[in-house]
């Protein structure tokens, strides 16, 4: 009975939920009667739970801050676990429609800049490469609030910026940051003044405009 229960559920498709509950159910039985793999069908229910979590994709936000949160107290594995990771965020809008989950690209370069930061700018060219400017903004942002800034590759890349965005994260780490004090100090007096603040509109669907477009309505 337990033979064909099983071959039936693994044969056809299901919501997740409702298979985790099944396979449960199965792994309870087999233990009870002592027949089968218990744990092979726990494995399975367990899968389930980790594969969807129970509401689409939410369960990516689960594993970001989990990698956050014991990169707190054990950092060896944290570059790995991101290495693991970033492709599947990365393209989360490409097998989910986005609702609820589009965030987690965002969240992604968050836990990134506070565990490797030096790993943002691999993000930033990769952003950069797929015409993704809103997401390069965000990672050269989050480089400045979160990276070493002592070094000369920082002093001349602060010689870069133009616009009030990446000034302005600068300009809060200069609060408390000596260093960040002197590179804002040293830009704004080449630019002859701090940029006034501009929102950028990333919303412009790409596809509609050639490319001499998009770069004016990024320049813009």
């Amino acid at each position: 009975l337990l033979d064909d229960m099983t071959r039936d559920l693994a044969g056809k498709v299901s919501e997740f939920n409702e298979r985790a509950d099944q396979w449960t159910k199965y792994a309870s039985l087999s233990h009870l009667y002592g027949v089968g793999d218990p744990g092979a069908l726990m494995q399975r229910a367990s899968s389930c739970l980790l594969g969807y979590g129970y509401r689409k994709d939410m369960f990516a936000f689960e594993v970001l801050h989990s990698i956050r949160d014991v990169h707190r107290t054990d950092p060896s594995e944290t570059e790995n676990w991101l290495t693991r990771v970033t492709p599947i965020v990365d393209r989360i809008t490409d097998f989910t429609d986005g609702d609820g989950t589009r965030h987690a690209r965002t969240e992604l370069i968050d836990v990134v800049a506070n565990t490797q930061p030096l790993l943002l700018p691999k993000f930033y060219v990769h952003h950069l490469d797929d015409d993704e400017w809103y997401y390069a903004d965000r990672c050269l942002e989050s480089f400045i609030a979160n990276a070493d800034i002592s070094g000369p590759e920082v002093a001349a890349l602060a010689g870069t910026f133009l616009d009030h965005g990446t000034l302005d994260e600068l300009r809060k780490r200069a609060k408390t940051d000596d260093k960040a004090q002197a590179l804002l100090e040293r830009q704004t007096a080449f630019l002859g003044g701090f940029p006034p603040s501009t929102e950028r509109d990333y919303s412009t669907p790409e596809g509609d405009l050639t490319d001499a477009e998009k770069e004016t309505t990024y320049r813009d």
